[in-house]
């Protein structure tokens, strides 16, 4: 899977300052989200068919997901890279984002508090 070789093998093809680049995040970042959503909804566990091949792992499904939301690009686009059928791109954002929302909710979806407000206004100043 290019995926594994480019990014998540031992020996990766790419260096975590591409990794940072390329995701928009470092690479903790990235899988304390996967490890999250994979523990909200089985559904990005990855999976053997009856067939013993195996499906898609969280990684995929997450990044496919985030791909998409993050750059508004249409669920096919994944089909180059990731191998990924449209219904399953599509069924991956959906479920990413109710997981995203339970798992994560409180704590990075909620109302900027004043203390907040004031950071980031300081910030944009400087």
């Amino acid at each position: 899977m290019l995926l594994d070789a480019d990014y998540f093998a031992d020996d990766v093809t790419h260096s975590p300052k591409e990794f940072r680049r390329r995701f928009r995040m470092n690479k903790d970042m990235f899988m304390k989200i996967v490890f999250g959503v994979r523990e909200y909804d089985e559904y990005f566990m990855i999976k053997q068919y009856c067939t013993d091949l195996w499906g898609f792992t969280s990684i995929q499904k997450c990044t496919t997901a985030m791909r998409c939301l993050a750059y508004g690009a249409p669920p096919d686009s994944a089909n180059d890279y990731l191998r990924m059928a449209l219904s399953t791109c599509s069924q991956s954002i959906y479920r990413f984002c109710r997981a995203i929302i339970a798992v994560f909710g409180k704590v990075y979806l909620r109302p900027p508090m004043a203390d907040d407000t004031a950071r980031i206004l300081e910030n944009n100043a400087a």
